[in-house]
């Protein structure tokens, strides 16, 4: 999955984090981690996808709607590229998560990231 908003993790690494509990997703991997697990000082968005997905580049589209609202980041993980996050999601993409919560998947719900965003420490606008 190729954006201009991504950030993809460096190939070969392996970050030595326990595996999430049940319910918990997994952490991205750490880079430059503002207040509130933002990304230099702005909220970061992960969405969990697949290169080939279309679902997910409508959902990374569908997110510019609310850049016009809110300043965050978004950070695009390829599930298919870690096995512990094919595990976990497998064809359940795209999802939208934020400090480990999930706030939606298959299709963006803007209501759900409008409010994390409003929320979130700061509130950047």
């Amino acid at each position: 999955m190729t954006s201009n908003l991504a950030a993809e993790p460096p190939q070969g690494e392996v970050a030595n984090e326990p595996e999430p509990r049940s319910g918990e997703l997994p952490s991205p991997p750490p880079a430059g981690r503002g207040p509130g697990g933002g990304v230099a000082g702005v909220p970061e968005l992960i969405l969990y996808g697949r290169g080939y997905c279309h679902l997910c580049d409508e959902m990374l589209a569908a997110l510019e709607v609310v850049r016009g609202e809110f300043s965050f980041a978004v950070t695009v993980l390829d599930v298919a590229a870690d096995p512990a996050l094919a595990a976990m999601y497998d064809e359940r993409v795209p999802v939208l998560a934020a400090e480990g919560r999930e706030l939606c998947h298959y299709f963006l719900d803007e209501a759900a990231v409008r409010q994390y965003l409003r929320e979130y420490p700061g509130r950047f606008r």
